[in-house]
């Protein structure tokens, strides 16, 4: 419906009426997809919000919105806190760690000295405040929470570094997600600040000079900036999805009911212990006593009067209020992939079995986002600007490839599953540099300490394994029966 304001605008500048005209149809189209995430609508409506919409239309509308709420309920909300927590320390720890391959023992060698001088120091980081596993527990943190993360590169003139590469980690809200051009001179299109070319392969984003939630922030026009200088992380849901959303988004709502219902919670049970007694009194004659202040304090009682008695208040009590926090919480974490242990660190009646049955399904979710998102995307991604530009200080790493090795998971049952992990390297099904990089350990550096250790026991006779002399074990009591 036009206004008279747009009606004079379209008589006096058709074009510009015109605009307003598909901006506003636009906006109303926007309104719905936005309303079918609960945590970026006003509250539920059944089944009616269903549509068949794009994801690319249904997270272009919700996602600042859904963005800012998850960010306040990380924040704020101690569950949410822990949940990202959960993901980050399991997902990435201690980090993942590359591993240098190639048919030379030369120059694969060479290859893992580079990454390792370069990746253990804050020579990596454009700010200079953390190594590599940093930057990739804050880049899958800034992913999980805010739904992306942007990582760009930058080479530097610097002749400190062998390798001149740094990397800086972005939020989401760098990237213009009001570029939409649906036809490009070029045959390519821009979907919320995204450009791809005439065959759908990105080409460039479009990314503001500063955050623009930035406090005097006033540069709004985005720049473009080549994609091979971007890694644009985050989880890919549905065929064509060009942004990504926070993850567990369809248990915000559950969240933030949780604080509700505590605080609910809290406040009854101050106003019952503010009851000490109500004095009443039988002689209709007999003035009130003391008149009751506005505010009561805990324990109060007035001063009785003769022939007055004193009726005490039950205090409000909430029952199931354990059992709810419970349910909640379970449905509030599932969407994160993440247990109810984990998110909440609540144990109890937990048994081994039920303990492992847990463990294990965390960690599909752990090795899907490593190897399905992170390793991708991240690590190769960083693996090949790596490579680029080594070639600039004219070191040729052609045909070194990094294998990407994830931190082990903590043992549950460790006198049975480490003679497993034996085992398995002894029978060539687990390799021991495998091993030593899921230990965030370089394989030859433990392996020529292994050896160093063994011949420092031989020099000075002493067993390491503290084995009996052959006299002893043929010496000793059997104690087995016939």
């Amino acid at each position: 419906m036009t206004n008279a304001l747009d009606k004079t605008i379209g008589f006096l500048f058709p074009g510009w009426g015109a605009s307003r005209a598909f901006a506003r149809a636009k906006m109303n189209y926007l309104g719905d997809a936005m309303n079918k995430y609960d945590a970026a609508g006003k509250g539920r409506n059944g089944w009616t919000r269903g549509s068949d919409s794009s994801a690319n239309m249904e997270i272009g509308a919700a996602l600042p919105r859904v963005r800012a709420f998850s960010r306040d309920l990380r924040r704020n909300n101690p569950y949410a806190s822990k949940i990202s927590d959960s993901l980050v320390f399991n997902v990435v720890g201690a980090g993942i760690v590359p591993g240098a391959k190639h048919s030379s023992e030369r120059k694969r060698k060479r290859a893992q000295e580079l990454m390792q001088d370069w990746s253990w120091t804050t020579d990596c980081d454009a700010d200079g405040r953390m190594n590599l596993f940093g930057l990739q527990s804050l880049a899958f943190r800034t992913e999980n929470d805010s739904g992306e993360a942007l990582i760009v590169r930058q080479i530097v003139n610097d002749p400190t570094m062998a390798v001149p590469l740094k990397i800086r980690v972005l939020e989401g809200d760098f990237l213009d997600h009001t570029k939409n051009v649906t036809a490009l001179s070029n045959g390519g299109r821009i979907v919320q600040g995204v450009e791809f070319d005439a065959q759908g392969r990105r080409a460039a984003y479009w990314l503001f000079e500063d955050h623009p939630g930035e406090y005097g922030f006033r540069r709004f026009n985005s720049k473009r900036h080549d994609a091979a200088n971007v890694i644009h992380l985050y989880e890919i849901r549905r065929p064509g999805q060009v942004r990504g959303m926070p993850r567990g988004a369809a248990g915000f709502l559950r969240l933030k009911n949780v604080d509700e219902f505590q605080d609910a919670v809290l406040g009854l049970q101050k106003v019952a212990a503010c009851f000490g007694a109500f004095i009443k009194s039988d002689d209709p004659s007999k003035k009130a006593g003391d008149i009751l202040p506005e505010k009561m304090e805990p324990a109060m009682l007035t001063k009785l009067s003769y022939m007055e008695d004193v009726s005490y208040v039950t205090p409000p009590t909430t029952s199931g209020h354990a059992e709810y926090l419970t349910t909640e919480l379970m449905g509030a974490s599932a969407p994160s992939g993440v247990t109810y242990q984990a998110a909440t660190g609540d144990l109890r009646g937990v048994n081994f079995s039920s303990g492992k049955m847990g463990f294990i399904e965390f960690g599909r979710t752990i090795s899907h986002l490593q190897k399905n998102m992170l390793i991708p995307l991240l690590c190769q991604g960083i693996e090949k600007w790596f490579i680029e530009a080594a070639a600039l200080r004219g070191i040729n790493l052609s045909g070194v490839y990094y294998e990407w090795t994830p931190p082990r998971r903590e043992m549950i049952d460790p006198p049975k599953e480490l003679p497993a992990i034996s085992k398995a390297i002894q029978g060539k099904l687990k390799s021991f540099s495998d091993w030593a990089r899921e230990n965030n350990r370089d394989p030859d550096e433990w392996a020529k300490e292994i050896a160093d250790d063994m011949k420092r026991f031989r020099d000075l006779e002493v067993d390491l394994f503290d084995k009996q002399p052959k006299e002893e074990q043929s010496n000793a009591p059997n104690n087995e029966q016939d």
